[in-house]
């Protein structure tokens, strides 16, 4: 190689160096800005960013207060309503037991359910042959219903039977009122149609539809009556009985002879009636034999 080429191949290495040696400081220089940089957007970030964080999370605590404080007003709002409702309840009971008195237990009953606005719907008596039976049937108002059971089994003797029914019904109570006020409702809206009707088909068309609605009306009215009377008005069912004294020695014992002596012809003539044919066939045979027998004796 001669001077100039090594010349030549200094030079160009230096220059090599130094545009090097330049880029890193420039490479150094713009990394250190962009750290530099980053690092101050990031604290003015988490700066502005931190009220907003509490703002929402504050927000957030007060929507889950508010709505905490919305579904306990509506709960509390539920059950006022649900305590509010009053329960339609029909009561019926049955009571059965012993007296040595039914007269006097009888009347006692009837008392009772006088002095606590109630009555008599049906009484029943049966005399047996070893017993005497008596049936009633109280109507009484439903807050006296207790009272009254509770007055009677005080007073009765040998309690055989106490049955006590309560029907709730006041789930169809209410939808038979809503349904009776809405028909009526509709009904009124019907007469009203009628009084600006001029045509006599459309009058007669709107007669029918009213027609229709009346006899529905009729139908829910009565059913709506029936529960009334019955939440109204509780039914009880007494029934109480006496044992009959046996008579006891000769006389007692002669006289129920006399009587099952007097029974049992009774049925037997009435096992003979039902076997009057055969009766009437055997007689007809025995007839027919014995003059078959005189001829034979003539001859």
């Amino acid at each position: 190689m001669n001077e100039f080429d090594e010349k030549l191949y200094l030079y160009s290495n230096l220059i090599l160096y130094q545009f090097t040696m330049t880029n890193s400081i420039l490479f150094f220089s713009l990394l250190i800005c962009t750290l530099f940089a980053c690092s101050s957007n990031s604290d003015t970030e988490s700066l502005s960013d931190a009220p907003a964080i509490a703002g929402s999370t504050q927000f957030e605590e007060e929507a889950k207060i508010q709505t905490s404080d919305n579904r306990s007003q509506e709960s509390r709002k539920f059950g006022n309503q649900t305590e509010s409702i009053n329960r339609k309840i029909i009561k019926e009971g049955e009571l059965r037991f012993e007296t040595q008195n039914i007269e006097k237990s009888l009347n006692y009953v009837k008392s009772e359910s006088a002095n606590l606005k109630g009555y008599a719907s049906n009484e029943q008596i049966i005399d047996f042959t070893d017993k005497i039976e008596q049936h009633i049937t109280i109507r009484v108002p439903a807050e006296n219903f207790d009272l009254l059971l509770k007055r009677i089994t005080q007073k009765a003797g040998k309690i055989e039977s106490k049955n006590i029914n309560l029907m709730d019904v006041t789930e169809e109570f209410i939808d038979i009122e809503s349904r009776l006020k809405t028909k009526k409702e509709l009904e009124n809206r019907y007469l009203e149609l009628l009084k600006k009707a001029t045509k006599v088909d459309e009058m007669l068309n709107i007669e029918k539809e009213i027609g229709v609605l009346r006899e529905e009306i009729e139908s829910v009215e009565g059913r709506f009556s029936y529960l009334t009377d019955k939440i109204g008005l509780s039914t009880l069912n007494v029934t109480f009985y006496s044992e009959k004294e046996q008579e006891v020695g000769f006389i007692g014992k002669f006289g129920d002879a006399l009587g099952n002596g007097i029974k049992s012809l009774l049925w037997l003539f009435v096992a003979l009636l039902n076997i009057w044919p055969i009766i009437l066939l055997g007689f007809s045979l025995w007839f027919f034999y014995k003059k078959r027998s005189k001829k034979k004796d003539k001859l």
